[in-house]
């Protein structure tokens, strides 16, 4: 009977870290997609100072928020979205239009990834 208590403690566990995970990721996928959309609307505006300032801090915040995710995901993701939103602030240095609004597509297509390789699907158990 004691085994399977502990069974039991050890699924609820493994649940509740499961869901999370899941939260967390999720969190931080709406929370950078909506920090995309509003550095890009400022780019787009030329408040290219303000769209500077907001890049930035998304980079600083990234990389805060990607040491939680280091734990639940693989590093080479955050890895490369964190390189994506450096290079941001570079585009936005430059003026590069072209090459500001493909990396912002290039990041939501990675937050996205991120976010559904973390749903809870067959795909993703199996």
């Amino acid at each position: 009977m004691r085994r399977i208590w502990v069974a039991v403690a050890l699924i609820a566990i493994c649940i509740s870290l499961a869901l999370s995970e899941f939260y967390i990721v999720e969190k931080n996928y709406e929370h950078y997609i909506d920090k995309v959309n509003l550095t890009s609307a400022y780019f787009s505006y030329k408040e290219y100072k303000t769209a500077e300032l907001h890049a930035e801090n998304m980079v600083k915040e990234w990389q805060k928020s990607s040491k939680k995710l280091n734990a639940f995901l693989s590093h080479d993701k955050t890895d490369e979205i964190n390189e994506n939103f450096s290079q941001l602030v570079e585009f936005i240095n430059s003026k590069d239009k072209v090459m500001f609004s493909s990396t912002c597509e290039k990041i939501k297509r990675q937050l996205l990834c991120l976010k559904k390789s973390e749903l809870p699907n067959l795909e993703n158990i199996m």
